[in-house]
């Protein structure tokens, strides 16, 4: 009598066993659940934010291009000619040939320099370099460099096409006889490699 009892006593503590050790598996498996399901969801929601500040620095940096005129660019800055060693009929006719040059794209000639610049603008390079300091509020590298990337820049937001185009292509485009020096520049002025705005820019 006692060995049955024993043997019942075993078998009821090995089916409890039993049953503790399964929902102990199925709490595991519930909480690796959960966690992989919160990897999931913090990662979605992570991209959705990263694909909205893509998109409203995308439209800052669209919106920043410089639509003005010709005359918008010559009376704004009459106004800060004080700054300038040049005359104001002087300094005018400058900023017109500037304006001039921006809008027929000249800036996406491969090599420009700033004596090839001051010639091509028929004036002298300390003028054009105190213009584009004073006016431009860069040095003529970084003026040169800023219309060419908001250039491709722009093209590549407009043209779905031309976002198949390989990097060394896009740089050429622009002025760049390397891809390298196109790069770290869009990068520079844009906060982001052309790359990952392409990618980003066929995702929306």
């Amino acid at each position: 009598m006692n060995k049955i009892l024993s043997l019942q006593f075993i078998l009821i503590f090995e089916v409890c066993f039993s049953q503790t050790n399964a929902q102990s598996e199925i709490n595991h498996d519930f909480i690796h659940l959960s966690l992989f399901a919160s990897f999931l969801l913090s990662t979605y929601l992570f991209w959705k934010k990263s694909q909205k500040d893509f998109a409203k620095q995308v439209h800052e940096i669209v919106n920043s291009f410089d639509k003005k005129s010709y005359s918008d660019v010559i009376i704004e800055n009459k106004e800060v000619n004080g700054n300038s060693n040049i005359s104001s009929e002087t300094l005018n006719v400058l900023l017109k040939k500037l304006a001039k040059f921006e809008k027929e794209n000249k800036y996406l000639q491969k090599d420009i320099t700033l004596t090839w610049l001051a010639s091509y603008l028929n004036t002298n390079t300390k003028y054009l370099s105190e213009t584009i300091r004073i006016h431009k509020e860069k040095n003529f590298n970084s003026y040169i460099n800023q219309l060419r990337i908001k250039y491709i820049t722009n093209k590549l937001y407009e043209d779905i096409q031309y976002r198949e185009a390989k990097i060394v292509s896009l740089a050429k485009d622009c002025g760049y006889s390397s891809s390298q020096v196109f790069v770290i520049a869009f990068k520079k002025e844009n906060g982001f490699s052309p790359s990952f705005f392409i990618n980003n820019l066929n995702k929306n």
